[in-house]
């Protein structure tokens, strides 16, 4: 401050008039302006460091934010890959049994043929065998064999049923995630 009143000095103004110094009156108005410039100056630079700290904060809490989407989008990525792989093995389990299931349903068929075929020849020994109802007996028990393979299979087309409904399940959950 003292320099700013010496540079005064040196500088020819108007409050000088034919060699006379400033007036003590125009000196404390400069030196107050003076200081009330410093002042200003001093909380715009205090001013501006807070608000460079809130926005480093903010920063700083929206990459933080940022990490956790990214380590969300990853898991999500991951369960997005885990279920593809369990589609892509139910698919193919659904596709074997339908494999299966349509090799049961032609033996199945066979039987039934087969069946009604020796039911016809039982009918026919009856009248004419007199061991006939141990045929029948053989009979009654194929039957019986092709009422079990019948259960089987019921049993395995439900089995694809409900396999279906699982991936129908986890694939409106892969689609959900995506």
């Amino acid at each position: 401050m003292f320099l700013l009143l010496l540079l005064l000095g040196l500088v020819a103004t108007p409050w000088e008039v034919e060699g006379r110094a400033a007036l003590n009156e125009d000196v404390n108005v400069l030196v107050y302006g003076t200081v009330q410039l410093g002042q200003a100056v001093g909380n715009t630079y205090s001013s501006t460091a807070e608000k460079l700290q809130r926005v480093e904060d903010r920063r700083s809490r929206q990459e933080k934010n940022l990490e956790k989407l990214q380590e969300e989008v990853a898991r999500a990525r991951q369960e997005e890959r885990r279920l593809a792989a369990e589609v892509e093995r139910l698919q193919s389990e659904e596709e074997e049994i339908r494999s299966l299931s349509s090799v049961i349903m032609l033996e199945l068929r066979d039987l039934q043929k087969g069946y009604e075929e020796l039911k016809t020849r039982v009918r026919s020994l009856e009248n004419v065998l007199p061991d006939a109802l141990a045929l029948k007996a053989q009979v009654e028990r194929q039957h019986l064999t092709l009422q079990v393979v019948a259960e089987a299979v019921n049993q395995q087309q439900e089995q694809i049923a409900n396999q279906r409904i699982q991936l129908n399940h986890i694939l409106k959950k892969a689609s959900i995630t995506d």
